[in-house]
């Protein structure tokens, strides 16, 4: 079962009055463990809240559903932008903030993927973008 310890209830309100940088403090505490726990239960409330609210604003104004542009197929869209980017998206971002040569490498690595992945249009590479 997951549930938010008092400690951890407690600095979620205090950083919510007051906002400050949080100490950095590892995974190796039962305060981190517990943080993590809430954190994340809270990620899940807001999904399992907002994923039937847009089902229902889609359908009240006639919206079709997302699609990706046709680059995407629908069974791994959701996956994707709900677990995948938010994933990787924090991992680029701390490794940049950290400065290690290591991240700043996989950055350039994941930017150099993701240029070349741009390319890729009817199942073939093409070179220049935009050379149809």
């Amino acid at each position: 079962m997951v549930r938010l310890s008092l400690p951890a209830a407690q600095s979620l309100a205090q950083f919510l009055t007051h906002p400050r940088w949080s100490r950095p403090m590892g995974l190796g505490s039962a305060e981190s463990w517990a943080l993590w726990r809430g954190a994340t239960l809270l990620y899940l409330i807001g999904l399992v809240v907002l994923m039937p609210l847009i089902g229902l604003w889609q359908r009240g104004m006639g919206l079709p559903g997302a699609d990706a542009f046709g680059k995407l197929p629908p069974t791994l869209l959701l996956p994707t932008v709900v677990i995948l980017a938010p994933v990787a998206e924090e991992c680029i971002f701390r490794g940049w903030l950290s400065g290690r040569p290591r991240a700043l490498v996989l950055l350039g690595g994941l930017l150099a993927a993701a240029g070349a992945l741009s390319t890729i249009r009817d199942g073939a590479a093409h070179p220049w973008p935009g050379w149809y």
